[in-house]
């Protein structure tokens, strides 16, 4: 929380006071918090240069023997100096809802990226207010939901840590509609 009591948003520039470099190989930008020491906004979001921001990855940590929607441990030891985190321009961008009986929204980001198609876990928080909420949850089954930018979106993809099962997830943290 910043000192006014909000949370921050996306795009802003925060001041967060660390304690040291986290240092895991598997997602080298993490690094640990200093507990109860308050965060500082430096800059609201302003103007941002999108073409320069993003990045622009050849693929996005691909197995060639897994769905693309995870790696092996194993593959992702041969990936060199990987981040965990890229902020993409994908194309032919959809958000998938899926809604079960019990109510739960699994929320899927299918996409092409380079020379591939991805379907994604999205796990941003703000998706329900900003393009579910008028879609009721006892309305079970599948809807595809075109965001309003259409394929004029950013999405920050996240590489889990490793799950027992012996992969790292790829999931869709962020869903960023510029100028939205």
């Amino acid at each position: 929380m910043l000192p006014d009591g909000s949370q921050p948003r996306v795009l802003q520039v925060i001041e967060v006071p660390l304690l040291g470099y986290a240092s895991d190989p598997t997602q080298p930008e993490n690094w640990h918090l200093a507990a109860g020491k308050p965060w500082g906004l430096v800059s609201g979001a302003g103007p941002v240069p999108w073409e320069l921001l993003h990045d622009k990855p050849p693929d996005l940590w691909i197995d060639w023997n897994q769905a693309t929607d995870r790696i092996t441990a194993t593959a992702l030891a041969g990936i060199h100096a990987s981040p965990s985190l890229y902020l993409i321009r994908p194309r032919k961008f959809r958000l998938v809802v899926n809604t079960e009986r019990d109510g739960h929204r699994r929320r899927r980001a299918v996409f092409e990226y380079g020379r591939h198609r991805y379907n994604l876990s999205v796990t941003d928080p703000t998706i329900d207010e900003r393009y579910l909420n008028p879609y009721p949850t006892h309305d079970q089954g599948l809807r595809k939901v075109v965001l309003p930018a259409g394929d004029n979106c950013f999405l920050c993809i996240s590489r889990t840590p490793e799950f027992e099962d012996g992969y790292h997830y790829k999931i869709v943290a962020t869903i960023i509609e510029p100028g939205a």
